[in-house]
């Protein structure tokens, strides 16, 4: 009997030194794998969503396959909360079995993101976790370009991506700011998670006084002020790494 015991322990040993070998051996090979993978896509469009936008992204995404030209070649990119999932399958299923739009879009969790860029620790909600999901997008090596877009935007005629880059480079989309309104950013107080970034000795700033260290930032010695910061955002996944 103990003869019996002895010779299953080292067959149970034997079994548990090869799985190890193999896990080591799976692990480096997944390492590999993921410093040689190449982009599936040069570009994708992005929306960033969740329930009560969802009708948003509805008429969104039917004025992206109207209007966007090769549509069915450039994959949409919708990345909503694990709780609103079953919503997002079941309206977007339906107009596809009613023939309102022609191929549905592809979802991502949020926490599928969020884990690319090792951040799935740390709680991240509503409005702060957008800004995240923008950055981290590229982490997830689906697209070496991407387009987000707020689901409060739509394509109104046809849009060729091909404007949007030059020399094979994306390019970044700005506009000049008018002189009333540089006027008035002089006395608009900037709110929120930035005001701490760029807070000077403890007094509040102006909305000017950010477009001023942005410029600086940058280099740009001239006298006009452009902004950056609205939708649609273009990102290179190579300069987000």
């Amino acid at each position: 009997m103990i003869k019996r015991f002895n010779v299953l322990l080292i067959a149970i040993s034997l079994i548990l030194g090869l799985m190890v070998i193999f896990l080591l051996k799976s692990n480096f090979k997944r390492e590999e794998l993921l410093e040689s993978y190449e982009y599936q896509y040069d570009l994708a469009v992005l929306n960033k969503s969740f329930k009560r936008d969802l009708e948003r992204s509805v008429i969104l995404y039917k004025s992206f396959e109207k209007y966007f030209l090769g549509a069915e070649k450039v994959p949409f990119f919708m990345v909503i909360p694990v709780k609103d999932w079953e919503l997002f399958i079941d309206r977007f299923q339906d107009l596809k079995e009613q023939k309102e739009i022609k191929l549905l879009p592809q979802f991502i969790t949020e926490q599928e993101v969020f884990e690319r860029c090792n951040e799935s620790d740390v709680p991240i909600e509503g409005w702060l976790s957008q800004q995240v999901i923008k950055l981290c997008f590229g982490s997830t090596r689906i697209a070496k370009n991407h387009i987000m877009i707020d689901s409060d935007n739509y394509f109104v005629k046809d849009f060729d991506s091909k404007i949007l880059f030059k020399n094979g480079i994306l390019k970044t989309i700005s506009w000049k700011l008018p002189n009333s309104r540089i006027e008035e950013d002089k006395t608009t107080i900037v709110n929120g998670f930035i005001s701490p970034v760029l807070r000077n000795n403890g007094h509040a700033i102006s909305t000017h006084d950010m477009h001023i260290f942005i410029k600086d930032f940058f280099g740009n010695k001239k006298q006009d002020f452009y902004v950056f910061v609205l939708s649609p955002f273009l990102f290179n996944s190579d300069a987000l790494a």
